[in-house]
């Protein structure tokens, strides 16, 4: 079976089909049933491979690999063996415990692309084998056998054709071209992109008109969409902006707290002589109070908010770090049909023999007018020929719904001349139902033309020709104008031809159109075989997928934002640059490369070019792959956009992968991290506005969360350098971390939008996660959190002891009077963090009601964390005096006016 391997490996795009048929050891009577199932035992099931899922054991260790997860679970061995309160230990263990449920339940999430995949190959087919023709499945086939294919199969597999009789299929799940492929058995001169391999077949498209014949040259994981679900299931998980720095600062907290903690062992232990169950007590409290434990909660609760607010701008998330990745997008790849544009095909101009008109609307909505040059409508009559040749030589249906809508079934061409002719008259629409079809000769993409044969109102047969312009004229001998048929002069055809060329300069489709009248005695039997000449030009149509209006506004938008727009499609580079142009994609003076030129540069020379590129006509799967990955070794942040198979490698390896929700794919909306509900391109660029808006709130509650823990450290630190006790339990520092500060940073997430966010360019991906006011910021806070607290508790101690306390219990009201002051510390702070330049006052106390709500709540738990009993007994309090009441808030109160010193001396 050697040799079938190697000739599954070839390129047989460019050898003939007998020579595919000795290769694979085959003939037009197919294989034999014996050797068929020996195939079968060697290359298994047509089908293809589902992706293991992770093991869920494996993604619960994941959530434990962390360096401060590590430190934690030690905190807690520790505090098990020497604390007089165990009970620490198991609420360090429960914090541990809910942010990995969290983890585990974010990466529970199964991608189902591959099964999507699988979904589209064919459940069965029709294959000749030892000269019968019989039904199978398709997962039985093998390299080799001899397919049959005709209109409305699903092409089951790969293959080489043999024959090919007016056949067309549907591609553009790979391609993304809107107009089905006409097929020809002649080999091709040189290796070419998949778009342009016409005498091939390939598994998941679809035959829309024609038969042929095929044999199969892969099956499987080797077909073309084999080949895109491995590269799927091979494509790693980018890390978000985020995520990577997170990494980096879990990395440092843990190097800080390992460094920390030796040294407060040295001071209190060595220098100071202090108990060693104390001293590891204390090391156990400063590292709870390092490590931003209600970080991940956070997060992910930040996150998911984003998420709520993303789907009212018809952008559902798939996977909850997008929304993060969308405030940081550099770069927007996006596909073409359906993405930029309509993925419908409109007539936009139209030229007779008399004039040349434009034609307004879109979709397949008869909603729209055909102007003449000076802006009025056409006349019906003018365009009445042309049109009726339009909407009787087609196949194709269009009817309007009850619900308004119109409702187009069939080729996405002929969809387009019915509309055309339903906007100049209705009635026109019903002619196939009053003119009996008597012959027709469907079209061939050798002859390239079709014609069909009706009877006029008066029972004379009448010929309608529709094609290329090339093949349209070739036939005809006349021209229709308002005095009648006119002899087609060389004058008349260069006139013809110059338009052609200025509708192709556009990326117009073009058609031509022409109609003669037979005579009585016409043989419908033999009217294919007779040489078509004699007919009258009508006149010819330029039509395109329109570009969405939507998408020109949200292009110049991302221009505004700093966000470049790159258009990866696998359509024509011409169609490719005349809508680029239209959007504002592509300028004079841009740069356009197609696929084959890609494939002929290595990585380093695609990555030497890479940022100068605006367009990627003909591009195959794997060149989206290599675009994206060399944008993102320049530093990049990268969104792709698409809807179609072809796709879905891409949109698994960006950054950012946005999908359709309504013309795209299964396999491309499991990829992705973001699917567009409404397909409205500019949708994203409202999401890439609320992802900014999201991620400038975690910086300021990341921020936030920074204050706390580097006042607590240097609170701690500063404790064990002078030689005191503890001045705050890990238990306390946990309630702090976890409860007052988690109620009032989430509200923080939810901060109102400064205004301005589409007015800047992207932040860096190198940018730090703390600015440079952040920082400074930070250095006013955190010092001032640890002398405020440490003298609290000082005093605190004295006036326990001079009222009479003994040790212990005068240190309970010490560390009471420190939590205290530590927690309202934090609640005043969460008001500076609304803004690093902004004065508060400036802002306003009532712009984000739902902070005033949290710090209210957070305020209310601390209130009965220190005067309910039993929270007295979990976390070792006692109740203030009203006297340490106003002490504790007196010092807390102190971090406002602090900070807008801070901000009025920056400003």
């Amino acid at each position: 079976m050697d040799h079938l391997r190697q000739a599954i490996a070839q390129d047989w795009s460019i050898q003939d089909g007998e020579a595919a048929l000795r290769a694979f050891g085959s003939s037009t009577a197919g294989l034999t049933r014996s050797e068929a199932e020996a195939r079968a035992q060697v290359f298994g099931p047509n089908e293809i491979a589902q992706g293991k899922p992770t093991p869920w054991y494996v993604l619960l260790k994941r959530q434990f690999e962390s360096p401060l997860i590590f430190i934690l679970l030690l905190a807690a061995a520790a505090t098990w063996l020497v604390s007089e309160h165990p009970s620490d230990a198991w609420i360090i263990l429960a914090v541990l415990a809910i942010n990995a449920a969290i983890g585990y339940y974010q990466e529970r999430k199964a991608e189902r692309a591959i099964n999507n995949i699988k979904g589209m190959s064919a459940p069965r087919c029709r294959v000749r084998r030892e000269g019968q023709v019989i039904d199978l499945d398709a997962r039985q086939l093998v390299p080799g056998d001899i397919i049959l294919l005709e209109e409305g199969d699903r092409v089951p597999a790969d293959g080489r054709l043999l024959s090919a009789v007016r056949l067309r299929v549907e591609e553009a799940i790979f391609t993304g071209e809107t107009v089905a492929a006409a097929k020809q058995i002649a080999p091709l001169a040189a290796p070419s992109v998949l778009a342009d391999r016409t005498d091939m077949v390939f598994m998941g498209t679809h035959v829309t008109s024609g038969r042929g014949e095929a044999v199969v040259t892969a099956i499987g994981m080797a077909t073309e969409l084999g080949k895109i679900a491995g590269l799927v299931q091979t494509a790693e998980d980018v890390q978000t902006p985020l995520q990577k720095k997170l990494d980096g600062f879990s990395a440092f907290i843990a190097r800080a707290v390992l460094g920390i903690c030796l040294l407060i062992f040295v001071s209190s232990y060595v220098v100071w002589r202090q108990p060693f169950g104390e001293v590891l007590l204390n090391a156990i409290a400063l590292a709870v109070s390092a490590i931003p434990e209600g970080l991940p909660v956070v997060i992910t609760l930040v996150l998911a908010i984003g998420v709520r607010r993303m789907a009212a701008h018809q952008a559902l998330i798939r996977k909850l770090p997008t929304v993060e990745t969308l405030g940081s997008a550099t770069v927007i790849c996006t596909d073409k049909t359906g993405t930029l544009t309509r993925n419908e095909m409109v007539v936009v101009k139209v030229f007779t023999g008399d004039a040349e008109y434009t034609v307004t609307g879109e979709g397949y909505a008869c909603v729209g007018q055909i102007l003449q040059a000076d802006g009025k409508p056409a006349p019906a009559a003018a365009l009445a020929p042309l049109l009726e040749t339009a909407v009787l030589c087609n196949n194709s249906s269009l009817k309007l719904e009850a619900d308004g809508t119109w409702q187009m079934v069939g080729d996405g061409t002929e969809g387009a001349l019915l509309t055309l002719a339903g906007k100049s008259a209705a009635a026109l629409l019903t002619l196939r139902h009053q003119q009996q079809r008597l012959a027709e000769l469907p079209f061939d993409s050798k002859i390239k033309f079709m014609i069909t044969v009706h009877a006029t109102p008066d029972g004379r047969p009448r010929a309608h020709l529709k094609g290329s312009l090339e093949a349209v004229l070739a036939r005809c001998a006349a021209y229709l104008t308002a005095a009648g048929p006119q002899p087609l002069t060389p004058a008349i055809i260069d006139r013809i031809k110059r338009i052609n060329l200025a509708y192709a300069d556009e990326a117009l489709r073009v058609l031509g159109f022409a109609c003669r009248d037979l005579p009585a005695d016409f043989d419908p039997a033999t009217f294919p075989d007779q040489d078509h000449q004699g007919y009258t030009f009508l006149g010819l149509v330029g039509m395109m997928d329109l570009p969405r209006p939507e998408a020109v506004a949200a292009v110049t938008r991302c221009r505004r934002a700093g966000i470049k727009v790159v258009m990866i499609t696998g359509d024509h580079p011409a169609t490719a640059r005349a809508v680029g142009r239209k959007v504002g994609i592509f300028d004079e003076g841009m740069r356009m490369m197609t696929g084959a030129e890609l494939q002929q540069l290595d990585d380093a020379g695609l990555r030497a070019i890479v940022q100068e590129v605006a367009i990627y006509a003909r591009t195959s799967p794997e060149d989206k792959m290599r675009i994206i990955q060399a944008l993102q070794w320049h530093g990049h942040v990268v969104s792709m956009t698409g809807d179609g198979v072809n796709d879905a490698p891409a949109l698994t390896r960006a950054d950012i992968g946005v999908a359709m929700g309504r013309s795209g794919t299964d396999v491309a909306r499991e990829a992705a991290g973001m699917v567009l509900v409404d397909d409205n391109f500019a949708s994203i660029v409202a999401a890439v506005e609320e992802g900014r808006i999201i991620y400038n709130n975690l910086r300021k509650a990341l921020g936030f969360l920074m204050a706390t823990n580097a006042g607590e450290v240097i609170t701690l630190l500063a404790a064990s350098l002078l030689g005191l006790a503890a001045p705050l339990r890990a238990v306390m520092i946990l309630w702090v971390n976890l409860v007052t500060d988690g109620f009032t940073t989430i509200a923080l997430g939810v901060d109102p939008p400064e205004g301005d966010e589409m007015d800047r360019p992207p932040r860096s991906p190198r940018e730090d996660l703390l600015s440079g006011p952040m920082k400074m910021q930070l250095a006013i806070v955190a010092p001032l959190m640890a002398v405020g607290t440490l003298l609290a508790y000082r005093l605190g101690l004295s006036q326990a002891l001079a009222a009479g306390s003994d040790a212990a219990g005068a240190a309970r009201v010490a560390q009471t009077m420190a939590f205290g002051t530590m927690v309202f510390f934090q609640l005043f702070n969460i008001f500076n963090c609304r803004s690093y330049e902004k004065s508060l006052f400036r802002i306003g106390l009532a712009s984000n009601p739902t902070l005033l709500g949290a710090v209210g709540l957070a305020a209310l738990l601390q209130i009965g964390a220190m005067y309910l009993p039993f929270m007295q007994t979990l976390l070792g309090t006692v109740s203030l005096s009203a006297s340490q009441l106003a002490i504790v808030l007196g010092l807390s109160l102190t971090v406002v006016p602090a900070v807008e010193l801070g901000k009025l001396v920056r400003r």
